[in-house]
């Protein structure tokens, strides 16, 4: 397995890959798919890769939708599904990007992940001690008779940004975290692995389309229906429904339905200048709930949301201080961190912001892949960016105070 440098370079090559396909379509709808029925089985979709829904504008047409769809068709019974991940989950994070989450009232737990632990050559040992962890938890927080399904890695190549020679090695890597991941799930009671085929994309959408995600539902559904009839035969009570995950603070709703198209303005204005005014590689505004973080307005290319226990900003926020990380590598709070290895963003600056009441509902921030010096931040400058930031944001709050529907938000990504 390579290692050392090497890694770092596939980190970095996977990192350029990701942001030139950053503007490509995908859902901006909480991932979810509910069903019409009454006392719908519940399933749990984890994962990266496939389930992102590249190529298409809403969880419904992608696999969130189309998987629950196939599962009501295999079991005649009414289903909901929820997906928790993105394209930059890795598997080390998943149990961040879980949290809290209840688990006890899932039937069915299906985890399609492992793409971006290809790529970026993750070691085998590495690879099979978190997908053991990961797989003890499913198993201690959901229900006794909960299933679980495991799919293995789609063929790298079959990616189209993938292939290529670079293509060619993540393959090799793939395949033994199939063989890892197959011989791990055979050793455990109520849990299935699948291959997972290429799909077959569409002419002119080589990323994904309702057809492939059909496909992949139901090649995932003729392995799992049988495994959710298994888990509803013996369920003794309805299960609980998921609370939806959502904010408190009022100026959320106009704040996160502007971020797609790159943040309200005001705030993308500040995150521009800031950017170029101390030589970032990237500048952002976030929001922060208990346990998700949502970048507001970015100036690169950012997952919706990631677990805020990862991030700096959750530094940021409970220290209620500037808070600069020359090194993150170097950094005890951070270089453990899946989501530090995963965006390989070295330096760090952030300033918490303050709604009206005083409470810290975000930050303002810069960063970089290569390590810098603090000296490169001067306080009260950026302080002027961040308060300007601070004033926007309360702005927002004061004009959705009156709008009954801007109390709660669906969190994006799970």
């Amino acid at each position: 397995m390579p290692t050392g440098a090497l890694r770092v370079l596939a980190k970095l090559w996977y990192l350029k890959t990701f942001a030139a396909g950053s503007t490509a379509p995908q859902p901006m709808d909480a991932p979810t798919y509910r069903s019409p029925g009454a006392d719908p089985l519940r399933v749990l979709l984890l994962g990266n890769g496939p389930v992102h829904g590249w190529g298409v504008l809403t969880h419904q047409l992608a696999l969130t939708g189309a998987l629950g769809r196939a599962l009501e068709r295999g079991t005649g019974r009414p289903v909901d599904v929820d997906l928790v991940g993105e394209e930059t989950m890795s598997l080390a994070a998943a149990s961040s990007w879980l949290g809290e989450r209840p688990l006890e009232g899932v039937d069915l737990v299906v985890l399609v992940a492992g793409m971006n632990d290809a790529v970026r050559w993750t070691p085998v040992d590495q690879w099979r001690r978190d997908l053991v962890a990961l797989l003890d938890l499913l198993q201690a927080r959901c229900a006794p008779a909960a299933e679980l399904v495991v799919a293995g890695i789609q063929p790298v190549r079959s990616v189209l940004p993938y292939d290529s020679l670079y293509g060619s090695f993540g393959q090799r890597v793939a395949d033994r975290l199939n063989t890892t991941t197959r011989e791990v799930v055979g050793g455990l009671e109520r849990a299935v692995y699948l291959e997972l085929s290429p799909g077959r994309t569409e002419l002119g959408r080589p990323l994904g389309s309702p057809k492939v995600y059909d496909a992949w539902a139901d090649e995932l559904a003729a392995a799992a229906a049988p495994a959710l009839a298994r888990a509803a035969a013996v369920r003794t009570a309805p299960a609980p429904a998921v609370p939806e995950p959502g904010w408190d603070w009022a100026g959320a709703v106009r704040v996160i339905d502007e971020a797609p198209d790159g943040g309200w303005p005001e705030l993308r204005r500040l995150i521009d200048a800031a950017k170029k005014e101390f030589g970032a590689d990237l500048a952002y505004v976030s929001l922060l709930s208990d346990e998700r973080q949502v970048f507001a307005a970015t100036t690169g290319p950012r997952p919706r949301s990631v677990p805020r226990a990862l991030s700096h900003c959750d530094v940021t926020v409970r220290q209620d201080e500037l808070l600069i990380v020359p090194n993150s590598f170097d950094d005890p709070r951070f270089r453990d961190s899946p989501l530090i290895d995963f965006t390989q963003m070295r330096f760090y600056a952030g300033l918490p912001l303050h709604s009206a009441s005083g409470e810290a509902v975000g930050t303002f921030c810069v960063g970089n892949v290569r390590p810098r010096s603090a000296s490169v931040i001067d306080p009260a400058r950026f302080g002027e960016y961040a308060r300007a930031a601070e004033a926007e944001l309360r702005r927002l709050e004061r004009e959705a105070v009156t709008d009954p529907d801007a109390e709660v938000v669906a969190l994006p990504g799970g």
